[in-house]
This record gives C-alpha cells, structure tokens and sequence, in this order.
C-alpha cells in the first residue's frame, strides 16, 4: 500500500517538475528597454482601475496630447506632456515596485507615487508579419496596451504584481510596431511587465512629426464603374478609367499627365470638389454634390487628382490615407501605395513615406468601393502647398520638321555619350560656329560649318535610323556614319508665355536639348531608339522659341524624336535677317517668313 502511494506521489511529482520546466522553457523575456517614459496624475483617490479608460494625456496637456495619437503616432525624447517630459529610462524586469523606482531615477517623480499612470512606449522591430503571437504583461494595478494604434488589452484592476499575469494574442506586422502600455497605479506599488513570443528587437525610436490636417482640396475628381459586385478590393488593380474610356484614357496617364477640369472619360467629366474632412461616406456625399452620381453609389472607383507644391526637394516626408473600402496612391507617376481591401473608414488608417520633387508634384489617389459607405483621407506632414493647376496638353505627336540640320564629326571611336559636351560645331568650324551661338541665335539655310552647310529636311517619325536616312537624303551623308553628331534646329512659336510644358524626346544615341540658349535637358547615354524615352518640361515665351536638339552617334543606328505638348504652339523653320552695324558685329533677328 506504502509502496503504491509512493509511486504514485513520484509520479505526479516527476509530472510537476516536467510542467515546470515547460513553463520555464515557454517563458518569455521581459522587455526592459529602454522604453520611452511619461506620466500623468489621474484624479485623487481615482488612480487604478477606475482610471484605466481616462485619457490622463490629454488631461494634463490640455488636449494637446492623447492616449490615441501616441499610440498611433508615437513621440520623441524630450516631447512635453504638461509640465513634463518623455523620458528615456531601462526598468528592472523584477520587483513589485519597478515603476516607482524608475520613475525616481529618471526624474519624472520623487519619493512614493500614487494616483498616477505611467506611459510607456517602444517599437518593435519584426522581419516579417508574425500573426497570433502570444504577450504577456503584469502590473499594479490596471493595464491597458496598444499595438500599432489599436487597443490589443485592458485589464481594469487594482492588484500587486511582481512578474507576468495576463496573456493575449497580437499580430505584428513587418518592419516598426509601436507599442504603448499604460499602467495606473491608485496606492502602494507601481510595477510594469511585458513581453512578447516573437522573433523582435524592442528599441527606441524616434518619431516623424505626424500629420495633422486632411486634404479637403479642392480635387479633381472622376469616378468609373467597377464590374457588378467587383467594386472595393477586388478592383484596386482594375484600370477603371480604361475601361471607362475604351483605352483613350489610363490610370498611368493621368497619374503621369493629369487631366484638366471638362476632361471626358465616358460619360462623365472631370469635376473640381472640396471633400469633407471627417465621416464615413465623405466621397458619396461629393460624388452625389458635384454630380458625378447619384444616391448611394456601389461599384465604383474615385479618383482625386491635385497638384502639391514644394518649395524644395524634401525625401522620406510621411503620408497618410484612411478609406473605405480599397486604395492606391500615386505619386508623379510612380505607385507610392496600394492596399487592396474592403473596410470602412473615418480617418487615417494607412502610413508610408514619399519623396517630394522641387515645383508641382501630381497626386492621384484612387478609393473602390464594394457597398456601404464610401470615404477618403489624406495628409502629408510636409512644407506644401495643394492645389487645383490645369495641365498641359500631354505630348502626343513628333515634330517632324522641316528641320535646319547640320553634322560634324567627333574623335574617332567617341561619338555618343562621351561627345554630349564637346562642342563639335566648334571644332569643324575652327570655332566660328559653337553649339552656344545656333542654340541662341540660330542660324541659316546654306550657313557653313566646315565643309557642309545647314540644310532643310523633314523627318520620319519612326524608325531605328530615321536621322541616317535624311542625311543621306538631304546630301550631308552618304551610307552608315557613324561618330558624328547632329543638330537639329527649329523655331517653336508660342502665342503667349507658357510654363512647364512638357516635351519628350528620343534619341540614338546621346541627346542634349536647347530652348532660347539655354540647356534643358542632357543624356549621355549610348542606345538605341524608336520613340519617345526622356521627359522633361520648359518654359516657352510668347512668341518665337529657338529649339536646338543635338543627338551623338556611336555606332550602328542613328535616330531622333522629339515632341512638345502645348495649347498652341507651331514648329516652323524661320530665316534669318543679317544686318551690319559699323562696327561691323552682326546683329541677327528673325525674319517673317516661314519654309515653305
């Protein structure tokens, strides 16, 4: 009978000691930090459980600060929250009264703290998404924690606490997870454990600004069908405007071009709106305001098209959007977000950063809706200006001429990228001729460099060798040349002064590009070309515009192309008058008549 007890009572202590060590085994660390610190006093007497869901951030900052925005936003070293600072500060992982002693050392209290809540805040870092992993916290007294922005636990007691007492699962997502935990403490000690079963670095970070004011506009907005019930996530890949428009019109276009109020796509136009900043369904009450729908509206895809303007270059500026249901973003042409989901929306959901160019950046930002409420947001924390520009017409059409051409030859073996900025003009003409005189003053049908003399010619706009062909044709060549480099010249003429316009060009090989002397574009590059490959944008003045448009060749073909889009330019070959001064410089103005 002894003997069977005996056995037994081993038993159960072998399973004991083999349950202990898989607790040992599964137990997590304890993040000590450093975390980032504040505190806050609650009400007398209140502190604890009965303040576990009071903002104590917001009481003592006026509102300036609250629980929400630093869960979602963060904050920095040094950052005010009433009287006090957040403060950097590693708490011990034992102990049944860590916060206090920290809170001592660190400057935030002195002696015994009661009727107060410690905030403390950390991001995790994650290599990848990590979903259900296991937390573990303990406190005195009550609890509540943030991941991300979003409340993951609250535990409204007053109750001591020397190591893990609650567990919960949270999801983490790849790259910086902030994490906040509030403890409220009503009387005695004041201690804070946490942890977390997965593969994390727990470090401080300091915090971009965050962004504060929405984008009401006013836009530029269109909406274009989705199929029957393929509206929301499903459709955030979907071309909608293409579909819309048989093709004449592409997300890629307008997120590149723009568009301009009165522009068609289908049916429906282009139509400027200021949405509202707040509600679940700010894009339907605008859609049914300007006229773009009408009542509840499923199945569709906005988009919002405005132009920021930065007065500098300004890199890794946060951005934010919030919708209902799925959302991309453009930036000048380049997807800067995408995320394909069906959710509704009454603020800011979504964070990543962008970069900001010099002048106008085009932002195009496209919400599909399933049912059900239809919203956008979007902010940047960034020095801009947003607002409604109209577009210039996009560049559809090559120019092809009559040119006023010329060729010179380069080194031997460097014609192409390496002869983009040598003057070749210059040295065929000993230095009469130079690229800076024909890219400001012009030059003449007959005018000689070297042994040549510009000549008119038109030519094609397709082809891999379309600048081989004419000199041949045009008698300035004769078979495959190569290292040699050509210009172009031609007059654009403006009726009024134009800024930004854009123009494209093409080029085998290098390319460099005058308009009125000035240098506006440069590629030294060795390729090969059938189209348009660079864009770029100029400013033209009301009236003649001289283009010049030199393009080195290396070796095998030889092709130009060039296009500008604009309301109303004209590209014309125009004479040059000469006239002699006494001290005899000559003094050259355009003449009137155009090449026939």
């Amino acid at each position: 009978m002894y003997r069977k007890l005996f056995t037994i009572g081993l038993a159960c202590l072998i399973a004991l000691f083999a349950m202990a060590i898989t607790d040992v085994a599964n137990a997590q660390d304890k993040i000590t930090g450093p975390w980032l610190w504040v505190i806050a006093p609650t009400e007398a007497n209140e502190g604890g459980a009965n303040s576990t869901d009071v903002d104590s951030l917001a009481e003592a900052s006026g509102g300036a600060v609250t629980e929400a925005g630093v869960a979602a936003n963060g904050a920095n070293e040094g950052d005010a929250v009433g009287d006090l600072v957040w403060t950097l500060g590693e708490i011990t992982d034992t102990g049944g009264n860590n916060v206090n002693d920290l809170v001592n050392e660190i400057g935030l209290g002195e002696g015994d703290v009661n009727d107060h809540s410690s905030y403390a805040l950390i991001t995790l870092e994650s290599d990848s998404d990590q979903s259900g992993v296991e937390m573990k916290v303990g406190s005195d007294d009550s609890i509540k924690v943030w991941l991300n922005g979003a409340e993951v636990h609250n535990n409204p007691v007053n109750r001591g606490a020397g190591d893990f007492q609650d567990t919960f699962e949270v999801d983490l997502n790849t790259g910086d997870n902030v994490l906040l935990v509030k403890v409220s403490e009503r009387g005695g000690g004041w201690s804070m454990f946490a942890g977390v079963d997965a593969d994390v670095n727990a470090v401080y970070k300091p915090f971009p600004p965050p962004v504060t004011g929405k984008i009401t506009g006013p836009w530029l907005w269109m909406i274009a069908p989705t199929a029957a019930n393929e509206g929301g996530a499903n459709s955030t890949d979907v071309d909608s405007l293409a579909e819309a428009s048989d093709g004449a019109v592409t997300e890629e276009m307008v997120a590149t071009e723009g568009a301009n109020e009165g522009d068609e796509v289908g049916g429906l136009v282009w139509t400027l709106g200021e949405i509202s900043d707040a509600g679940g369904n700010n894009v339907n009450d605008l859609v049914n305001e300007i006229g773009l729908g009408e009542g509840d509206v499923n199945d569709h895809s906005s988009y919002a098209l405005i132009t920021l303007e930065s007065d500098s270059d300004q890199s890794g500026v946060e951005m934010k959007v919030g919708s209902d249901d799925s959302i991309k973003v453009w930036l000048n042409g380049a997807e800067v977000h995408n995320n394909p989901v069906n959710r509704g929306a009454g603020d800011f959901q979504d964070t990543f950063e962008v970069d900001l160019n010099t002048g106008d950046n085009v932002l195009l930002v496209k919400v599909s809706e399933r049912g059900g409420g239809w919203s956008m947001f979007a902010g940047v924390d960034a020095d801009v200006n947003a607002v409604y520009k109209p577009f210039p017409p996009p560049v559809t059409g090559k120019i092809t001429g009559p040119w006023l051409w010329m060729i010179a030859p380069t080194a031997a073996n460097e014609g192409g990228a390496n002869s983009t900025d040598v003057d070749s003009l210059a040295e065929a003409s000993d230095g009469a001729v130079t690229e800076e005189m024909v890219a400001t003053e012009g030059a003449n049908e007959g005018d000689e460099v070297g042994g040549l003399v510009w000549t008119l010619g038109e030519i094609s706009d397709a082809g891999g060798n379309n600048v081989n062909d004419l000199v041949n044709e045009i008698g300035l060549g004769e078979g495959d040349v190569n290292d040699h480099s050509s210009y172009a010249l031609i007059i654009l003429e403006s009726p009024t002064d134009q800024s930004g316009v854009p123009m494209k060009v093409g080029s085998d090989d290098a390319i460099k590009v005058w308009v009125n002397g000035e240098e506006v574009h440069n590629n030294p590059v060795n390729r090969g070309a059938g189209d348009f490959q660079d864009d770029f944008k100029v400013d033209l003045i009301a009236g003649d515009n001289v283009l010049l448009v030199k393009v080195s060749e290396r070796g095998g073909g030889w092709s130009m192309f060039v296009g500008v889009g604009g309301a109303d330019v004209t590209a014309v070959y125009k004479s040059l008058a000469v006239s002699v001064e006494p001290a005899e410089k000559l003094i050259t103005t355009w003449g009137s008549m155009k090449a026939k």
